[in-house]
């Protein structure tokens, strides 16, 4: 298991051109920081969601009531919650100075196109955590390897020692 581990991790080694200590660290280093960015980046389009709420939700409820609350005008007295809701939201856009179809298409295509980026943003933020999880398995073998090398080093060290005190050494 241990040598498909160590193969496993020599390929990401060498995909990614990392033949040095340095070069491996600058690289973990690297994905470090585009994980932060990444970070900020979430920050603000989960910010611009949470401004955009209202007007959002309004958007939406003037989209999905709007064939119940001709419904209710029609007489159907059932559809009068969901009237409401769209009486409510028609309000909020023309407070709010929106009044087109155009403004209200322009107003979904724009949420459309922040929940697409803040799925772009995540799907890179895991990429880059995998990535890292990838660097931390590769670092902790690194770990037991120079433990291991120190290990036999020492052991060498001590049979040399054994050696010079006239003991035989099997």
């Amino acid at each position: 298991m241990k040598f498909e581990r160590y193969k496993e991790q020599f390929k990401f080694l060498k995909a990614h051109s990392l033949g040095t200590e340095s070069e491996f660290f600058s690289y973990v280093k690297s994905v470090d920081e585009t994980i932060d960015k990444l970070n900020v980046n979430l920050a603000e389009f989960t910010a611009v969601l949470k401004k955009n709420k209202k007007l959002y939700d309004a958007v939406f409820a003037l989209k999905n009531f709007e064939t119940a609350s001709d419904m209710y005008i029609k007489g159907y007295d059932m559809m009068q919650k969901e009237h409401d809701e769209y009486q409510k939201a028609k309000k909020y856009l023309v407070d709010n100075g929106i009044k087109s179809k155009e403004e209200i298409n322009s107003i979904t295509a724009e949420k459309a196109n922040v929940y697409d980026q803040i799925s772009e943003i995540k799907k890179d933020i895991n990429h880059f955590k995998s990535e890292k999880r990838v660097c931390n398995n590769i670092q902790l073998s690194m770990d037991q390897i120079e433990k291991k090398e120190k290990m036999i080093e020492e052991r060498k060290q001590e049979k040399k020692e054994r050696g010079k005190n006239g003991r035989t050494i099997w």
